[in-house]
């Protein structure tokens, strides 16, 4: 067997001590670069900093992400939106239809259909005071009117008033009345519209091209042709055509036959209901 020799004493202590010291320095981080890791007397690189550019991109990085987020929020939100437009537009455009086809049906019975009250007992029996009809204001302008139908028209003295009559002379006819019966053109004409007897009355008119002669049913108090005259064609304004209000005489007008008795409307009608509705005047 052979024996090495061993080193002397004192430079194994040196040796110790040295490598103390050298531990101690990379705990205490004395050599750059190292850092001591816990537990463990190694010590391992030190990881660099990040540099700007790494930080810009980590920054663009989250950006992204929340802008990413924003958009998704906004795609979640957009078919709420847009359906509550849509609904808003859809709602506008039904208003505007109703709106519009209001003023197109307004228009259009304007145009062919007017009203009118009575505000007389002229007429009496075949029509009250306090009556509301509908007038055709066309049909005259393509059929000729005939004797017995019962029109309105603008008053002759002033146009500003409507007046209700029968019309009992045509264009070109004399009219005569000999004690309260009614002659045209020298032939008595039986009239089936009148319930009251006429008083003794006389006169004599000659009509001219588009003049009508015109009376109340209730001649005993009525003003008419008797008393200023005949009624131009311009001025009529149309036929009477349908009583629809009060309920108990609704229906349509009588022309050219005696009347069928109706009650007489109750003053209970000319209330809130009526009083707004246009109306002219029925001497």
């Amino acid at each position: 067997m052979i024996l090495l020799p061993h080193p002397p004493l004192g430079e194994n202590i040196e040796k110790d001590q040295g490598r103390k010291r050298l531990l101690a320095k990379l705990e205490s981080n004395q050599v750059p670069g190292l850092e001591s890791a816990p537990g463990s007397t190694v010590g391992t690189l030190l990881q660099p900093p990040p540099s700007e550019s790494e930080a810009d991109d980590s920054s663009e990085n989250r950006e992204g992400i929340t802008e990413q987020q924003e958009d998704g929020q906004d795609a979640e939100e957009g078919p709420s939106r847009q359906l509550r437009r849509s609904g808003f537009k859809a709602a506008l455009l039904d208003v505007l239809e109703t709106l519009l086809l209001t003023i197109v049906i307004y228009a259009v019975l304007s145009t062919f259909i007017g009203r009118f009250k009575v505000l007389s007992v002229s007429m009496e029996p075949t029509l009250y005071e306090g009556q509301y009809l509908l007038i055709s204001k066309q049909t005259h302008k393509i059929w000729p009117l005939k004797r017995g139908d019962i029109v309105v028209f603008q008053f002759p003295r002033n146009p500003t008033k409507n007046y209700i009559k029968r019309l009992i002379g045509l264009p070109g006819e004399n009219v005569e009345l000999r004690s309260g019966q009614l002659y045209i053109n020298g032939e008595l004409m039986p009239e089936p519209w009148l319930v009251k007897s006429m008083r003794s009355y006389s006169g004599q008119w000659q009509l001219g091209e588009g003049e009508y002669f015109v009376m109340g049913d209730n001649r005993n108090n009525s003003s008419d042709s008797r008393a200023w005259g005949a009624v131009s064609s311009q001025h009529i304004i149309g036929r009477a055509l349908f009583c629809y209000w009060p309920v108990e005489c609704w229906g349509l007008v009588e022309h050219g036959a005696r009347p069928t008795p109706t009650p007489t409307p109750a003053r209970v009608f000319d209330s809130v209901l009526t009083s707004p509705l246009p109306a002219g005047s029925g001497p």
